[in-house]
């Protein structure tokens, strides 16, 4: 797993983590277990966070042959 924090730019404040899966099923049933998580649900429905921890953006990377991943 990766974690960053975004220092500038226009989706501030912004955090960054970069998840591992085997396959496409394992990815599905993450995202599932951490939506349905009581803390997430908690802390996205918090009004201090609005618009901010619950807007997620999701990007599938796939790495090419001579990658070390």
């Amino acid at each position: 797993m990766f974690f960053a924090e975004t220092l500038c730019g226009q989706q501030m404040p912004n955090l960054t983590y970069m998840l591992c899966h085997e396959n496409m099923a394992e990815r599905d049933k993450g995202w599932a277990a951490f939506a349905a998580h009581p803390d997430w649900i908690a802390l996205r429905d918090d009004a201090q966070y609005k618009d901010t921890v619950s807007n997620i953006t999701d990007i599938i990377l796939r790495p090419l042959e001579f990658s070390q991943i």
